[in-house]
């Protein structure tokens, strides 16, 4: 939305006055000296509020008004590319604060409440938030199962077989009985029936051999070393997490198909003291190392959601960066 849309119910009762009142360059003109915008400006915001005329015809504006004295304009716009059939419900949602951004009427707007699967296009992959229909709510470190759901659209197949080794809150489990893939789940600590206990440190299972996808969001190193989930010995210590990592790996190829495919989601981890600083890249390297080609690098940032207020004005103060860099790797057995 242009920069002159303010988020008030009043200010868009005055566009549309304006434009009851004016039409071309003298509508330009009014706007302009109204919003104190560019004539650029002008032009998209008076676009914008005849869309937003427009949907009054079309949906009850009063319960939108008897929502909240202010709404935001963009809101309202992502309601007027909706659907004629969607847009009551949408209303009702609103109503129930089931739907309370624009990215959640975006969401519902493309299809994604309906179970109509979107794929990502290009190789940057930004989710608001996680798919409620998988994985467990509230649970440390919890993938979202949007990435899941691309990877397995982009490098399986129906009936392949899919291996989470590491799978907390069983995302993956969910999204392969979606999708029509058959899945085999372990955890260290499972909290689900569907995965099974299993430490990865010795290796897979029998049962995993000639997989074609193995999916790895192991801990970012220290990253979640304050969860106790994630208070593992061989986390703690930079060189033991290291060559368990690079064990993994040799354990990876040891297990798939030929020309199988594993999905590495790491993030960085940046040491303060810049002692034990861990980039993605090395991971990589170890990949390479053992006889992987690498097929694509995708970016999947993590949202800003993770840091706490504390940390973020604790970061302004020292003049640091926060990290939200995430790398989604896709690796093939040669």
């Amino acid at each position: 939305m242009p920069s002159g849309w303010k988020c008030d119910l009043v200010f868009i009762n005055k566009m549309k006055e304006l434009i009851n009142k004016y039409e071309g360059k003298e509508l330009i003109r009014q706007v302009r000296g109204m919003c104190g915008v560019s004539e650029k400006e002008a032009l998209n915001d008076i676009s914008a509020a005849k869309e937003l005329k427009s949907l009054e015809t079309d949906i009850n504006f009063q319960k939108l008004q008897n929502k909240a004295k202010i709404l935001k304009p963009t809101l309202l716009m992502e309601i007027a590319k909706c659907k004629p059939e969607q847009k009551s419900e949408i209303l009702e949602k609103i109503a129930k604060e089931e739907l309370t951004s624009v990215n959640d009427v975006k969401n519902f707007r493309l299809g994604i409440e309906n179970n109509v699967f979107q794929p990502k296009l290009f190789t940057v992959w930004n989710f608001n938030g996680c798919d409620t229909r998988y994985g467990i709510p509230d649970f440390p470190g919890r993938v979202p199962g949007q990435i899941i759901e691309n990877i397995l659209y982009y490098y399986t197949y129906e009936n392949d077989l899919v291996v989470d080794p590491m799978a907390g809150s069983g995302t993956t489990y969910d999204v392969a009985m979606q999708m029509k893939r058959v899945c085999l789940c372990y955890d260290l600590q499972p909290i689900r029936p569907e995965i099974k206990q299993h430490d990865i440190r010795e290796g897979f299972p029998e049962e995993t051999k000639g997989c074609s996808l193995i999916f790895l969001d192991p801990p970012y190193y220290k990253k979640l070393a304050n969860k106790e989930r994630y208070n593992l010995p061989y986390i703690k210590n930079r060189d033991a997490w290291l060559a368990f990592m690079e064990k993994l790996v040799v354990n990876c190829s040891s297990t798939l198909s030929q020309k199988g495919i594993v999905a590495l989601l790491i993030s960085d981890f940046i040491d303060e003291e810049e002692q034990e600083s861990l980039l993605t890249c090395e991971y990589y390297n170890m990949f390479r190392k053992s006889h992987f080609n690498i097929v694509n690098r995708i970016q999947v940032p993590l949202t800003t959601d993770q840091y706490s207020r504390h940390e973020v004005d604790r970061a302004k103060e020292g003049k640091t960066l926060l990290n939200i860099s995430r790398d989604l790797y896709i690796f093939r057995k040669l």
